[in-house]
């Protein structure tokens, strides 16, 4: 996933169209958080750079609020950034782990 943001990136600065360019952005934007998110429970050979966390939680806000994404995925969004951040790696794991085997 880390090269694959790396390749929208790079889409993004090739692409003329702004419509184009705003759905790649969009593409950009949800491809960034669910690295983010990714990187901190895997350890990957290659590693893209990455915006903070605010930044990114900004980013998701403002897509909620331009109706590119639903209030229900910013809100899982939210959680998952911020369960990462409080609970650290471990917690967060087993956390997650407990929540979606009562469910499954």
């Amino acid at each position: 996933m880390n090269r694959h943001l790396d390749d929208y990136r790079t889409l993004f600065n090739i692409i003329n169209g702004r419509e184009l360019k705003k759905i790649i952005e969009n593409m950009i934007s949800e491809r960034a958080f669910w690295v983010y998110v990714l990187n901190r429970y895997f350890e990957c050979e290659y590693k893209t750079k990455l915006p903070s966390w605010n930044s990114l939680l900004i980013k998701q806000i403002k897509l909620a609020i331009e109706g590119n994404t639903s209030w229900s995925s910013l809100i899982g969004r939210i959680f998952a950034i911020l369960l990462a951040l409080t609970m650290g790696k471990k917690g967060s794991e087993i956390f997650l782990k407990k929540l979606y085997s009562i469910k499954t």
